[in-house]
């Protein structure tokens, strides 16, 4: 029987059962009677139902997509559901989907035997993780917070704020997914000195991803400064090493890696097709002199609520897990 001339009944039925926006939109399409069965709001409500099931949990993407700066980033937003909100919901879904391709790589690098797809709560949970790490870097990672603001008490109250919106586990979550941007940034965006020569010698050593970051006070001078006349590598690895020349010793390559955390995962996934030393330098120093030696304030937040939760540093991961 031809789909059109199906019960409506099984019509609904099928259309409520689909799991991609896609779909939905192109059996919408298929016919005029589909069309026609269904309102507009009717439409919109199906939609919002399958953007939940595919880039769920919409309510921390509505967060996200609404931050503005006449209210606090903590607070909680509500907005009316529409064509326009779903479009920007789809855009940021399909990032966070194809970091749920990405975190597996870096979860088990060295690991690679254990290496597995996640399953659908852990790719729930990593969606989440992202859209509120999202949330705090266009938050506060902005030309309008420069280094002097860091510990500005009023400015460090805002950034707890947002956090105690979100369960100790959540917050682990979240800085799950920190560690595997951190582990992303620094093999294959950013590869130290070290790093390079490795690869260049066959040797496969990545740095290893680490947790809450320990605060260190010495400032690193010369951070984006190259020579291209220095010793360069050409070679691609298994895993998307794209890169010419390495980011310095370790302590100069610890503050760059601070800095690009304070990227969004849209931007992390850019330079991580575009890791050629020329494209990172020419992307960071667009984004003008605030950006340069300014790094990430996520973990020290992290920290300060942690402790405010009476939460042990040291055995932490005994009572809270991340992602997986």
């Amino acid at each position: 029987m031809p789909f059109q001339d199906l019960a409506p009944e099984i019509i609904l039925t099928i259309l409520r059962n689909c799991s991609s926006i896609t779909d939905l939109v192109n059996l919408f399409r298929s016919c005029r009677r589909i069309h026609s069965m269904l309102s507009t709001s009717q439409k919109t409500s199906m939609l919002y139902h399958v953007a939940e099931i595919e880039f769920g949990p919409l309510h921390d993407a509505f967060q996200l997509l609404t931050l503005n700066n006449s209210q606090p980033a903590h607070l909680i937003r509500d907005p009316p559901r529409s064509h326009s909100l779903l479009r920007q919901v789809i855009a940021v879904g399909r990032v966070a989907k194809k970091w749920e391709d990405i975190y597996p790589l870096c979860k088990w690098d060295s690991d690679f035997v254990d290496r597995r797809s996640l399953s659908g709560d852990e790719r729930y949970r990593l969606r989440r993780a992202i859209y509120r790490y999202w949330l705090y870097t266009h938050a506060f990672h902005t030309p309008a917070y420069p280094r002097t603001s860091r510990r500005i008490p009023q400015l460090v109250i805002q950034r707890v704020q947002l956090l105690h919106n979100w369960s100790t586990r959540e917050l682990f979550e979240i800085d799950d997914f920190q560690a595997t941007l951190r582990a992303l940034i620094g093999s294959r965006i950013c590869p130290s000195d070290s790093a390079v020569q490795a690869i260049g010698h066959g040797d496969g050593e990545y740095p290893e991803p680490s947790s809450v970051k320990r605060l260190l006070t010495t400032a690193a001078q010369d951070l984006f400064h190259t020579s291209r006349d220095g010793h360069m590598v050409h070679r691609q690895d298994r895993y998307h090493m794209n890169v010419s020349m390495g980011w310095g010793d370790p302590i100069t390559h610890y503050y760059i890696i601070e800095d690009l955390l304070k990227l969004d995962p849209k931007a992390v996934l850019w330079l991580y097709d575009h890791s050629q030393k020329w494209q990172v330098e020419g992307y960071l120093n667009s984004l003008g002199e605030w950006f340069c030696n300014n790094g990430d304030t996520f973990s020290e937040t992290l920290t300060c609520v942690l402790q405010r939760r009476e939460i042990d540093l040291v055995d932490r991961m005994d009572t809270c897990v991340g992602i997986i």
